[in-house]
């Protein structure tokens, strides 16, 4: 799948014929670079010993930890779960994970430069390259990728601002729940995992010409994303069922077909058959986030929504909860929120392929969470909507590129607002 992906991406840097006295390629490649070295600052001191002893920042005190024991357990068969002695790995994509091991394995270099400096530098540099790629091809306006380049390394919530009303201070990065670009290194199984959907994105619309190369790549990118990614892997097969069903194509209902299929082995092989995965619980996000101080914390809508219910004041109810959804759309995207201007052009939408699997892509990856939690640990579902924040960056770029240029300078200086103060919190020497 990463020589898949690192074909496409090859492809994508041959489109790009720089001639520096241009001051457009100048602009982009200085957007790259300071794109590149933001989304590191997360990731890139982890790992390294310091005269306190080896450091760990945020998440990675956890989850980095937690991918450095899985890698080594990756390197014998069959791989151990880390944290129970004993008991064969089940129920998580670890195909990263054995891709870390491999590399490991092959050059030496250690897993710790691998998984906090090597890869994370080498995603965000694929990410540019095959999104600047994807917005030439579907939008043919390249004023429009330098936006959507922007917003795809820089944005971030509207949690800054529930974190001033509240504290008198920047912050608040998930405050509606979803962490954000600054963050997308911090879970990498992620992160390799929007490089392949960024090569399938570039595939799909090829389908209604019923190619049947297109066809075997799809199938193979579709069919292993699961393992990489399973909130990845299911959004991508819905959306290919969803397009076949409405354009009643062949092609697309035959790649779900045999996507599906290599899904379900890798499904079956490495997850326990019997649990229960997803719970339908709607609006566990949005209740929570209104709810919980750590949130958004709107104790009144919390207590509107509560009364309406307990007196049967169903409009009181249904303004709380049309508020409440608002709330959890517009402040997870950000700046991001100018696709919804793109999304009332839905004539437009539907008579375009590419734009209607990017539309229906958007739609499940904030649908599934408003809808439904994971069992066990609820939290993990929101990572649904990183998917939708991504696509949410592409096209808005392009709408703002449309935008009076004052306005669209405002928007670039409030964009990165959110982003920076979480940045800021992995700038100090002492880790959390």
């Amino acid at each position: 799948n990463l020589l898949l992906v690192v074909s496409f991406c090859k492809e994508y840097l041959s489109n790009f014929r720089f001639n520096f006295k241009d001051k457009f390629n100048l602009l982009l490649i200085g957007l790259i670079v300071a794109g590149s070295i933001f989304q590191q600052l997360p990731t890139f001191k982890n790992g390294l010993e310091f005269p306190y002893g080896m450091g760990f920042w945020g998440p990675n005190t956890h989850d980095g930890i937690w991918h450095i024991a899985l890698v080594n357990q990756l390197q014998t068969v069959p791989p151990q779960n880390p944290i129970f002695s004993g008991e064969t790995l089940k129920n998580y994509h670890f195909f990263y994970d054995l891709l870390i091991a491999a590399t490991h394995y092959l050059s030496g270099i250690p897993v710790m430069d691998l998984l906090f400096r090597f890869y994370p530098i080498i995603f965000s540099l694929i990410l540019c390259s095959g999104s600047y790629y994807l917005i030439r091809s579907l939008f043919k306006d390249r004023i429009a990728a330098v936006f959507s380049l922007y917003l795809i390394y820089f944005s971030g919530s509207f949690g800054w601002i529930v974190e001033y009303i509240k504290f008198k201070h920047l912050g608040g990065e998930s405050a509606f729940w979803a962490n954000q670009s600054i963050s997308f290194n911090l879970n990498p199984p992620f992160a390799i995992s929007l490089l392949i959907i960024i090569a399938i994105f570039q595939l799909l619309p090829t389908l209604g010409k019923a190619n049947k190369f297109s066809i075997i790549i799809l199938t193979i990118l579709s069919g292993s994303l699961i393992a990489f990614k399973a909130y990845a892997g299911v959004l991508i097969l819905l959306t290919l069922l969803a397009v076949g069903i409405l354009r009643r194509n062949y092609s697309y209902i035959v790649t779900f077909v045999t996507s599906l299929a290599i899904s379900a082995a890798l499904f079956l092989s490495s997850f326990s058959i019997g649990q229960k995965l997803m719970v339908f619980s709607p609006f566990w996000f949005i209740h929570s986030m209104i709810d919980s101080p750590d949130r958004v914390g709107w104790a009144r809508l919390s207590l509107a929504r509560e009364a309406g219910f307990a007196v049967g004041n169903w409009f009181k109810f249904l303004s709380a909860e049309a508020i409440s959804l608002t709330l959890f759309i517009i402040g997870n995207l950000g700046m991001r929120f100018f696709v919804l201007i793109f999304l009332f052009r839905i004539k437009t939408i539907f008579r375009n392929n590419a734009y209607l699997i990017l539309f229906l892509f958007f739609v499940f990856s904030f649908s599934i969470p408003i809808f439904f939690i994971q069992s066990g640990n609820p939290w993990n579902t929101i990572q649904f909507t990183y998917y939708g924040l991504y696509v949410a960056a592409l096209v808005s770029g392009v709408v703002i590129a449309r935008l009076f240029f004052p306005i669209a300078a405002f928007i670039i200086f409030l964009t990165p607002i959110n982003s920076w103060a979480t940045a800021n919190g992995y700038l100090g020497y002492q880790p959390h």
